[in-house]
């Protein structure tokens, strides 16, 4: 990230390079090469070479992109364009345009306007921008089809959760980022943020008691829905894969162990870790919220070793002496303080042996140490997390410093991560 010195040439030579590794790792696994066309591959298979290649290829084009369009063209664009890209998505998902248009086949402006109930030109509009983004395309004059990425929201519809929350998190929330920034400072209060601001939220409340009773009738717990939807779409993009679970620690070496999925949500963590070692039993803890979500998940094999338990984890721990007890990206949501309380209420119950494993993002001390695609990524949650919550990403010595204030018994045990993962394993126990 730090050659300031790169050429187009270089980074060029490397894409050719990387696009041939790529490419022959996909066929000699036999898995398709990503297309365009409806019927192309929705995501990469999580195999080591090809989520390597993957990333330096990544890496090298996004570099190549920003060079060719230079600083004042590369300035203008993202400041006009990136702003649209949340309105864009949000648009297919409210007029339910992802899902009206055919997966196999096209449909004219006019149809779908019909069916929409929306004007043709504006229809017409949306589909404009949102075929520059090659969601959707124009097979012939007046009609519009799906492409692969745009069809991938249709097969997984919680992806759709993720276009929506854009769209409502820049609108709503965004706007609000400078003044509670000039009025609070660098506050550490969960009631003094943007999203507190921008929803008028009760004083005494989390975010996440607000998302639990937001709303009337059927709409009430609107919020929470829509968080562990998008939990479950992001948890299935390489970059946030659950199957970057097996390798945080060694799970296996437990034998049959209890695991605590503390802040769990609908358990699509659990679900792909109980699947990948069998003798594990895991309990998977919430506010009772994501208990729907999680019955919709779960399957009838998985039911008697996949448990739901509602739990808010500020109260005392119910499950004591578990053998793990496993928090995956719950702990960034929150300042220090209130993110040592919730370390507090496993250490009261942990024997000599349990361990706290974390699955959270590092920021590295250095901007040499990481690719600058995927510390953007890592920012862009530190910025979110410093917005809605007045938390923050952790360097590795800010996760073992919170960990030691909690406990000072606490010491990291070992890290574990897997290739093309943006999340690491840290897994800490009693020294």
């Amino acid at each position: 990230m730090a050659d300031q010195n790169l050429s187009l040439k270089e980074l060029s030579q490397t894409i050719a390079v990387q696009t041939d590794i790529l490419t022959n790792a996909l066929s000699q696994h036999g898995e398709p090469n990503p297309s365009f066309n409806v019927a192309g591959p929705s995501t990469y298979p999580f195999i080591p070479e090809v989520q390597a290649a993957r990333s330096i290829l990544v890496e090298c084009a996004s570099k190549l992109l920003q060079l060719a369009n230079g600083p004042e063209d590369f300035i203008v664009k993202s400041s006009l364009q990136h702003r649209y890209n949340f309105v864009v998505m949000a648009a297919l998902v409210r007029y339910k345009i992802l899902e009206t248009v055919p997966l196999d086949g096209s449909i004219s402006y006019a149809d779908l306007a019909a069916k929409v109930g929306l004007p043709e030109n504006r229809i017409f509009r949306f589909l404009r921008y949102a075929r520059a983004l090659h969601l959707f395309y124009e097979p012939k004059p007046g009609f519009v089809a799906h492409t692969s990425f745009s069809a991938a929201a249709v097969k997984k519809r919680t992806l759709q959760a993720f276009m929506t929350f854009g769209h409502e998190q820049t609108s709503n929330v965004n706007r609000k980022i400078f003044e509670v920034l000039e009025k609070y400072g660098d506050s550490q209060s969960i009631e003094e943020t943007a999203i507190f601001a921008a929803y008028d939220i009760e004083r005494g409340q989390t975010f996440w008691d607000f998302c639990e009773t937001d709303g009337e009738g059927d709409k009430k717990g609107w919020r929470m829905r829509m968080a562990a939807d998008c939990l479950e779409a992001g948890s299935s993009a390489p970059t946030f894969s659950d199957s970057h679970v097996h390798a945080v620690m060694d799970w296996d070496s437990l034998g049959d162990a209890t695991i605590v999925d503390v802040g769990g949500n609908s358990g699509h963590t659990s679900i792909a870790l109980a699947k990948g070692h069998l003798q594990l039993k895991i309990i998977v803890q919430d506010l009772p919220g994501p208990r729907e979500a999680f019955e919709k998940l779960i399957t009838d094999e998985l039911r008697s070793r996949v448990t739901f338990q509602a739990h808010s984890f500020f109260e005392p721990q119910p499950v004591r002496e578990a053998d793990v007890y496993f928090l995956r990206v719950i702990l960034h949501d929150w300042p220090d303080k209130s993110a040592i309380d919730i370390v507090r209420q496993l250490v009261e119950v942990m024997k000599p042996t349990s361990r706290i494993t974390l699955m959270e993002s590092i920021v590295p001390e250095s901007d040499e140490n990481m690719p600058s695609t995927v510390m953007h990524l890592i920012s862009a949650l530190d910025i979110e997390m410093m917005t809605n919550f007045n938390s923050k990403e952790r360097t590795m010595q800010q996760w073992c410093d919170l960990m030691k204030a909690a406990d000072k018994r606490l010491v990291l045990k070992s890290v574990g991560q897997s290739p093309g993962s943006a999340l690491t394993g840290l897994v800490f126990g009693f020294e």
